[in-house]
């Protein structure tokens, strides 16, 4: 099976989106301001007539620019997609449905532009109207455009709503953006409305909307093209290392590292082995044989799912979603040989949580597994139920899931790590996640994933540098086991350390370790470069 060509990351995609987005939003202004504004005279359909007899060819160029905008707009329509998917679940999906039935919709009414210029013509058929009739037919083409216009403007509305909401709850792109773009977005309903139901005003109207849809948009176009995504969140966001768009997010989070001990299994020691070392391909090859061979394992089939779901990674779009379906059916397959492996479980958990409704996705169904997990695992069930609640930002449910997990489990250092966990990943509350894991420390001071996370929550925040340099420099040196985080992102959450603290060289060393330990891991040699 050969390997698939490596996606585009998400600050790549990022900046091509600002760059589509700066030419459009220039297009518009040549096409308002510049086009409309010496051609078109509000009020006097004569001098707007004559305007577009003598200024045939501008008012051409201002329809080439519009239908270039609309090419510019589907291609941001898809890169909005991959970049606001992991933020959103299906939310991310109908705000692409909106923004494409709005540029369908302005793109039919386009052909009203073209159609102003018919009564200029020399057709022999235009003698048989009046010049004042001529004028009057310019007239109603370019009135049927903004009715037009308006309609499309009822659905771009929604879109930017959407949009902002979700801007606004990803964490990789500033709130402010978000709040930016919504306001935008009833800006457009505000102007559509009028447009259909008072177009006498809706010029007056549009000079009013006009200013904050064009900061809202003018302001993530420029985030887009000169920050791009804020990566370490976007990580925390997808919920691993590797940077990946769109559906690889669904897979990403569904193979999560389990906190469970397995029973060995040569296959899977292997398979574990290749995992880490960044061969995804090469596992699932072994494993699809494997499973072939013993298709009663539940173990097997479990890390075959995983190893869909890391070759994703390298995946092209529509590979990725079928890398999605089979590594939801290794799962269930799993759950189906052994309906008490939890790890299973909670796989499928993650997985229905993320995947959209086409592709297999259900809250009912995650809940479902959630209540399996529970019969078999009170403190795993909190740990499910919670992971419900904050897909859907109930972030009191979630937070009273794990608090009640730590009260059943005084004894236990797992509950507070998988606080920590939630606080560092879902609410981006890093100082409480610290405190969560030096909690679970106090209870066991040889739980070594506390010592991988405080390290990664230094990391993310860029405080308490020195504590998370020394709880990642104890863990590399203790030998987790091999159900522990990975070595190799110990190296490189303590390069990030470094890198914040401007210790450019012992960065750079630890992210050469990283990749030594997984070879062609794209999030190290883009670090590699900030620091070489």
């Amino acid at each position: 099976m050969p390997e698939q060509p490596a996606t585009a990351s998400p600050g790549a995609l990022a900046r091509l989106c600002g760059a589509l987005y700066l030419i459009t939003i220039a297009l518009g202004l040549y096409r308002e301001l510049y086009v409309r504004g010496r051609i078109v005279v509000p009020g006097d359909v004569s001098a707007t007539a004559a305007n577009l007899r003598s200024m045939e060819a501008l008012w051409r160029s201002g329809v080439a620019a519009e239908l270039v905008m609309v090419l510019c707009t589907i291609v941001i329509a898809l890169l909005l997609y991959l970049l606001l998917r992991p933020a959103g679940g299906e939310l991310a999906l109908l705000m692409t449905f909106f923004n494409l039935v709005a540029i369908s919709v302005e793109a039919a009414f386009s052909i009203q532009l073209v159609q102003a210029l018919f009564p200029m013509g020399r057709a022999a058929s235009l003698r048989a109207f009046t010049a004042e009739q001529l004028d009057a037919m310019t007239s109603l083409a370019l009135k049927s455009h903004a009715q037009g216009f308006g309609i499309a403007l009822l659905f771009f509305g929604p879109f930017f709503l959407i949009a902002g909401r979700l801007i606004f709850r990803s964490g990789y792109f500033p709130r402010i953006i978000g709040v930016l773009y919504q306001i935008a977005g009833v800006g457009y309903l505000v102007n559509g409305f009028c447009q259909i139901l008072a177009p006498a005003v809706a010029s007056t109207i549009f000079a009013v909307v006009a200013i904050p849809v064009f900061v809202g948009e003018a302001s993530f176009c420029a985030w887009l093209l000169l920050k791009g995504v804020d990566l370490e969140r976007w990580k925390v966001r997808v919920g691993a290392a590797p940077m990946r768009a769109a559906t690889a997010a669904i897979l990403v989070l569904a193979i999560a590292l389990p906190m469970s001990a397995q029973p060995a299994d040569a296959v899977v020691v292997e398979a574990k082995r290749l995992l880490d070392t960044n061969r995804p391909e090469s596992a699932v090859k072994l494993l699809e044989k494997a499973v072939a061979e013993n298709p009663k394992s539940a173990l097997r089939h479990y890390w075959l799912g995983r190893a869909y779901g890391a070759t994703a990674g390298n995946a092209n779009a529509f590979r990725m979603m079928s890398l999605a379906r089979n590594a939801r059916d290794a799962f269930e397959r799993s759950v189906n040989e052994d309906p008490n492996f939890v790890d299973a479980r909670m796989a499928l958990v993650e997985f229905y949580l993320m995947a959209p409704g086409v592709m297999g996705g259900s809250v009912d169904k995650a809940r479902e597994q959630a209540m399996e997990i529970r019969k078999r695992d009170a403190l795993e069930g909190h740990r499910a139920f919670a992971k419900i609640a904050a897909k859907s930002d109930d972030t009191g449910s979630a937070r009273t899931e794990l608090l009640a997990a730590i009260r059943e489990n005084p004894g236990s250092p797992k509950p507070r790590y998988f606080y920590g966990v939630h606080l560092m990943v879902d609410e981006k509350n890093y100082g409480a996640a610290a405190e969560q894991f030096n909690a679970a420390l106090g209870v066991d001071a040889g739980f070594l994933p506390a010592y991988f996370q405080i390290g990664h929550v230094a990391a993310l925040s860029g405080t308490n540098l020195a504590a998370g340099e020394e709880a990642l420099r104890r863990y590399l040196t203790a030998r987790p086991a091999d159900d522990d985080p990975p070595l190799h992102r110990a190296h490189y959450w303590l390069g990030k350390i470094f890198e914040k603290a401007g210790r450019k060289g012992e960065a750079r060393a630890q992210y050469e370790a990283a990749l030594r330990l997984r070879p062609g891991d794209k999030s190290v040699k883009e670090a590699l470069k900030r620091v070489s």
